[in-house]
């Protein structure tokens, strides 16, 4: 879950000022142009909860990070980086499985535990975009940056999936015997 809210606030967060400094937009208008990708993450839940989880957020997550590929290439152009933006919230929002699936994966982590986890993977983010904002004051770093943690929950989400797999394997080995 930290690398999660890493991805998503290692840009997410520097778009308004983006559209504002490089696109011209004003203040509404950026906001309105932000609350694009938000549509889009809101409405994943809703379309994709119905799909196997672990693929839902692991296909999500690439998806994402594509797409942030795809913005950090287009950046310059407004209806590119808007379409890409918006198409970026349905790999993002498939983080409601990051839950379900510690829940089918039994993991011992409770409520609390990910919102701790959030609020961490929260304020590292952050933290990341405006130090490497003040280092190399790149916008398409950033943006690929923010597409590698995305490549990043997808691994770890499949490690786990894998490690998982083979400790289910290992018990019903074990209590056949």
């Amino acid at each position: 879950m930290i690398v999660h809210q890493m991805h998503y606030f290692a840009y997410a967060y520097t778009l308004p000022i983006f559209f504002i400094r490089v696109h011209g937009l004003n203040g509404l208008a950026a906001g309105l142009a932000f609350a694009l990708g938000w549509v889009s993450y809101s409405l994943t839940p809703t379309v994709l909860r119905s799909l196997p989880t672990f693929r839902v957020v692991v296909v999500g997550h690439v998806f994402v990070a594509v797409t942030l590929v795809a913005m950090a290439l287009t950046f310059d152009r407004l209806p590119m980086l808007l379409g890409t933006w918006f198409a970026s919230g349905f790999g993002g929002g498939t983080v409601f499985g990051i839950r379900r699936l510690a829940v089918d994966w039994k993991n011992r982590s409770t409520t609390r535990d990910f919102d701790t986890c959030e609020n961490i993977g929260h304020v590292l983010g952050a933290v990341f975009a405006v130090g490497l904002m003040l280092l190399a004051s790149e916008m398409s770093l950033l943006l690929l940056t923010a597409a590698g943690f995305a490549l990043l929950v997808a691994s770890l989400l499949t490690w786990c999936w894998y490690s998982e797999r083979r400790r289910e394997k290992l018990l019903l080995t074990h209590t056949a015997t």
